[in-house]
């Protein structure tokens, strides 16, 4: 069965024709934001992995384009964990600060890469379909790499006014679930 989820989902990439990739998938954007122009987010992200849940709830990212062909990048969080029989907990996590390259500094963490291929369809005006697949490789001293999949798109209410979601599971290393929900406004 995982055989064929991960060739199914191989084969659908390769029909894909174009792709624009950044949330509501992991896969970044393969174009910053244009020159002058901003994106704000308000987005819960959460996973799912041995009994316990985590993620942001929420959290707010805003990216400009500052310059032809970059962007720059800003996200606020506030983290939450929910483990079996015991009260979730909720705090501010890490600032993110960016143009592009994840460094991960701290005592038993790794600088890492990630690579995926995202492919969407435009099934009409309003709505976006699409799917990707992604490797991650080791951001903690002890963990495996990932290789997983999401499902997900965008249902766009207006031209500045989108609400962007999606869902997916780990097919190597791990039994993982993630979700992304999210209100992204361009201006």
């Amino acid at each position: 069965m995982r055989k064929l989820l991960i060739t199914s989902c191989f084969l659908a990439l390769l029909c894909a024709q174009k792709s624009y990739a950044g949330p509501p998938f992991n896969t970044d954007d393969p174009e910053p934001v244009e020159y002058k122009h901003w994106e704000y987010y308000v987005s819960t992200v959460n996973n799912y992995r041995q009994g316990v849940w985590s993620g942001t709830s929420p959290h707010f990212e805003v990216n400009y384009g500052l310059a032809p062909d970059l962007q720059v990048h800003l996200l606020v969080p506030v983290n939450y964990t929910t483990v079996p029989h015991q009260n979730a907990n909720f705090g501010y996590a890490n600032t993110e600060v960016g143009v592009g390259y994840w460094i991960n500094p701290g005592a038993g963490n790794r600088n890492y890469f990630f690579l995926g291929w995202e492919a969407q369809y435009n099934l009409s005006p309003a709505l976006m379909l699409g799917g990707e697949l992604y490797y991650h490789s080791t951001d903690v001293v002890g963990e495996k790499p990932v290789t997983a999949f999401n499902i997900g798109g965008s249902f766009n209410a207006s031209t500045k006014v989108h609400l962007i979601f999606s869902a997916g599971h780990s097919l190597i290393n791990g039994n993982i679930f993630t979700s992304y929900l999210g209100l992204l406004l361009t201006i």
